[in-house]
């Protein structure tokens, strides 16, 4: 039996300036300036048992439970154009206070079929509790709710490294507080963007073939068709209203931005990641994934849409020493479709020189992030009912850092979390 606990704790702070001018006089006619700080801790509790049966086979089963308090408060300052003086906005100021409570609990087999195959099913159930107060709404309901997931994999390996397996998954991806905040932001008086209290949590299905080979000097190929498929298939979703209005405040000519449960995604594709020793001092890692999504739009009758999309990354890693190593990483996205438009291509680049101390248990490393580029330049356009948006943006990207990890035992800190790369996606903005 294994019993665990893990705790974070993360702070986060954000500040934004903007303001608008007249073309002709290029004079202000309206500016805001915001700040955002805010906590997001996570504590997990953890137990886990697995016992033999006999000698092939193996029953796994715990239980877990997650606790995830947010809080975080939004100041506001709106410009007074005639004294040129900023002031405190009460009706777009906000502060909330989120909890999110899970607790899942799992069964699992594993055993061979036939002396041919390994096969392992299993089942895991979870059940969520979301409570939310937000200062300008007070107590919202967010109803609870949970859900069985039930998974399967079975696998032959054959001789020379060769391993076969057909897995399915049933997921859930349920909203993160920003989704179901009702605060508006209206930062950019044109193009407003809101939460919504009655987004439902998505879930999917994700089929997948795979293959796998290592061969005799450290290569390894791992090439993986796919089906996923989503339900309330969670994506945001534009309106235009020529009258809207958030508090005491109305806003003419105006796009409203909201995540809404669309509806129905599919995707089909094909993932090849490949890892090739140049030499004993160079590797080479490139991941290549393309897949054709289908999109079915209950939001808007008749919009449903389909596409091809792409993405392609490549790693490069030299051992200058046995402790000191630098890293290249690039990644491209093509044009993504989605329920209104396409999103913009995407691509990164960044270079990382990694120092390691005391038998590889300490690390610094520095990064440099798009240092060619400040600024990457995307192009959206969007349509809707009886309106169509054009956007230009211009992201800030270019950034250096310095990143320190520490290990002993099981346990890894870091500056930042590490995420799932689900591929189907764009990277953060």
């Amino acid at each position: 039996m294994e019993i665990a606990y893990e705790s974070s704790m993360g702070t986060n702070y954000n500040h934004y300036v903007q303001s608008q001018q007249y073309v002709v006089t290029d004079s202000v006619y309206s500016a805001s300036y915001g700040d955002n700080p805010g906590t997001e801790n996570e504590t997990n509790i953890s137990v886990d048992y697995v016992q033999p049966v006999g000698e092939a086979i193996q029953i796994e089963t715990g239980a877990k439970a997650t606790f995830v308090p947010i809080r975080s408060t939004s100041d506001v300052y709106l410009l007074d154009v005639p004294s040129d003086a900023y002031h405190y906005n009460t009706t777009q100021s906000v502060s909330l206070d989120y909890k999110d409570n899970i607790y899942a609990g799992y069964l699992s087999a594993k055993f061979p079929l036939f002396d041919v195959l390994d096969v392992k099913p299993g089942l895991r159930y979870e059940y969520t509790e979301p409570r939310a107060y937000f200062s300008n709404a007070g107590n919202v309901h967010i109803s609870s709710y949970g859900i069985y997931v039930p998974s399967g994999v079975i696998a032959h390996q054959f001789k020379n490294h060769q391993t076969v397996k057909v897995s399915y998954t049933h997921r859930i991806e349920r909203p993160e507080y920003r989704e179901v905040n009702p605060f508006v932001n209206a930062s950019d008086p044109r193009n407003l963007t809101t939460g919504n209290t009655r987004l439902r949590p998505e879930t999917g299905d994700k089929i997948e073939l795979g293959y796998n080979r290592t061969f005799d000097k450290g290569a390894t190929i791992n090439a993986v068709l796919f089906y996923r498929g989503n339900r309330d298939d969670i994506q945001g979703y534009t309106r235009y209203y020529s009258s809207y209005k958030a508090g005491d405040s109305t806003y003419t000519n105006v796009a409203v931005t909201t995540r809404e449960n669309i509806g129905k995604e599919n995707n089909f594709g094909l993932s090849v990641f490949s890892s090739v020793p140049i030499t004993t001092k160079i590797n080479f890692r490139t991941n290549i994934s393309c897949f054709q999504r289908y999109i079915i739009n209950y939001a808007t009758d008749g919009k449903n849409v389909q596409g091809f999309n792409y993405r392609i990354n490549a790693t490069a890693t030299y051992n200058v020493s046995n402790s000191f190593i630098i890293e290249m990483f690039g990644n491209f996205n093509s044009p993504r479709v989605g329920a209104q438009g396409t999103n913009p291509a995407f691509a990164t680049y960044n270079v990382a020189l990694r120092k390691q101390f005391f038998d590889k248990q300490f690390s610094i490393a520095f990064t440099a992030t798009n240092f060619f580029n400040e600024y990457i330049r995307q192009e959206t356009k969007l349509t809707g009912i009886d309106f169509t948006l054009n956007n230009v943006r211009q992201l800030p990207y270019r950034s250096f850092g310095i990143n320190i990890t520490w290990k002993f035992g099981r346990l890894t800190f870091k500056n930042e979390r590490e995420t799932e790369d689900k591929n189907l996606t764009n990277p953060q903005e």
